[in-house]
């Protein structure tokens, strides 16, 4: 087995019980950042969806059908079950001031 495997089951990341999912991975800075172990977020309640039920993967071509991209198309870039969110590309997009 090669080292880097090796390695990369041993910083499996351990999650607290009330961990709030994001758009970064679970481990990484920016996640740290956004989920630091001494504040406690009240956890977000999701409806989750059965495997059958889920049919979007990321390379699918969707149709925005809602919001203000209504009627456009894109590729889903991102999939996080955790939450039901679905990331295409170009589409979800947050502007933010700096």
């Amino acid at each position: 087995m090669r080292l880097s495997a090796l390695l990369a089951l041993a910083s499996k990341v351990t999650l607290p019980p009330h961990y709030r999912y994001g758009m970064s991975p679970p481990g990484s800075v920016a996640d740290k950042r956004k989920n630091p172990p001494w504040i406690r977020r009240r956890p977000v309640v999701v409806e989750p969806i059965s495997d059958e039920d889920w049919y979007l993967f990321c390379g699918d071509t969707v149709e925005i059908l809602e919001g203000k991209d209504a009627g456009k198309q894109g590729k889903v870039v991102q999939v996080i079950r955790q939450r039901n969110w679905v990331v295409v590309g170009g589409l979800n997009t947050h502007y933010r001031y700096i």
